[in-house]
């Protein structure tokens, strides 16, 4: 396998329009560094992935309150409850 130079990777193609965001963290600057961590991550990711059609990344605290804020394109998406498998 060969190995990755870091420091000189493909451009990143994810679209300067993309957007992190955090939600419901209750330390705010905590908050602000994990969205910094992610835009970096995310940025390397479109190094070695088609990320070109991605509108954003959203962090929660409260996943289902943020997946029901989120705009999913068609009318009904996201606006239910989630079914998950019991936990064992």
């Amino acid at each position: 396998m060969e190995e990755i130079d870091w420091d000189n990777l493909p451009p990143t193609t994810v679209p300067e329009s993309a957007q992190v965001r955090v939600r419901g963290f209750t330390n705010g600057e905590a908050a602000e560094k994990l969205g910094h961590v992610v835009v970096e991550y995310v940025g390397i990711m479109g190094s070695f992935f088609d990320l070109s059609l991605l509108e954003g990344v959203t962090v929660a605290v409260d996943y289902d309150a943020a997946l029901a804020s989120i705009d999913q394109g068609m009318d009904g998406l996201g606006s239910g409850p989630i079914d998950r498998p019991a936990m064992m």
